[in-house]
Formats: C-alpha cells, structure tokens, sequence
C-alpha cells in the first residue's frame, strides 16, 4: 500500500487552536514500538520498523520511503496482524516481508500517542497527535489523502497561520533523535 500524507509540526498552542476546528469523530490512544539495527543504531532512519498497539490488537507495520517533498511523505507501507510485542523482529520475517537482507532488528523503545481522527471528506484523514516518548512531548496534524489533494484543508489551517514547512521528520526519526541523544549521553 502507498501511504501519502503531509505532516506539521505544531505548538501546544496550535494543536489546541486546531482541537477546536474540527468535529473528531475518535480518539484513541496508540502505543509504537519501534525497533532497529543495534549495530547501526545511527543509521536506522530510513526504514521504519514498528509494532503498533492499538484496542484491536497488535500490527506489525514497515514503511519503505519513496518520497519526500517538503512536508509530504510518500511511503511503501507493509502491514501484518501480530499476537504481541516481541523484543526482536527476526531477519527472516523482515526478509519474507521485504524481499530485503537484514539483520534481526532489536526493540528500541516505544512512543505513545492520543489521536483524535477526523474525515473532512471519502479519501482524505486528518489525525492530530499528542505524543511522547522518553521525557519529550511533541503535537502534530497528519493529513492522509489518497488522488484528492487536501487543498481544502490545508487553506483552513493556512487561514489560521498553520503551512507546512519544508522537510518535516516523522514520528520514528524523531524518537530516533531523542534515542541516539540519550545514547550519546545528551538530553
């Protein structure tokens, strides 16, 4: 599956502007466990590895960039239904999934996050995020779309002082920051 979706970063004070612009039709809470190359910690950016807990259980997911332009993110994503968290993702299922030779990936950590969900129309989601991982808290919008461009959208939250920036890391490059600041002994 192609997944393409733009992402903000935003301030406390924008996710609360943004929380009161829109009807949410959910809000959930999701738990990512994220996992990596032990042997090349710094260099597990590009692939994302995860294990995502949600109320209806447990999905290994694996996303493969195609893409990026400024904000937009557009990535090969692989998704399978899983029993549980386990602490290693074993070379051969990452091979049986992705063609790919890799090493066994190790647990890393994990971030939590409360979304709120909204569909302003059939092929466009918006999710608004609060997330957190080790001591960090971030906000962010996703807006996921499928052939429509989310210009409605995006003029809304424009019209409100919300654009998106220029290249804009996802949630595991950001973990992967703060994990390697804390590995190298920063914070």
């Amino acid at each position: 599956m192609i997944e393409k979706e733009i992402k903000i970063l935003l301030t406390n004070e924008q996710y609360n502007k943004i929380e009161r612009m829109f009807r949410w039709e959910k809000t959930y809470n999701q738990i990512n466990f994220y996992y990596g190359d032990l042997d090349k910690v710094e260099e597990n950016g590009e692939l994302t590895v995860r294990v995502r807990q949600k109320e209806d259980g447990y999905k290994l997911q694996i996303k493969k960039p195609i893409e990026y332009q400024k904000s937009l993110h557009i990535k090969e994503e692989y998704e399978r239904k899983v029993t549980n968290v386990p602490e290693i993702i074993s070379s051969e299922l990452l091979k049986n999934i992705l063609d790919m030779n890799l090493p066994d990936f190790h647990m890393l950590g994990k971030l939590e996050t409360v979304r709120k969900v909204y569909h302003p129309s059939k092929n466009v989601e918006i999710s608004l995020d609060i997330s957190r991982y080790f001591d960090k808290t971030d906000y962010e919008i996703e807006i996921e779309f499928g052939q429509e461009n989310p210009d409605e959208v995006l003029s809304v939250l424009a019209d409100n002082g919300i654009v998106p920036k220029d290249k804009i890391d996802g949630k595991f490059a950001r973990f992967m920051s703060e994990y390697l600041s804390i590995k190298h002994g920063g914070n």
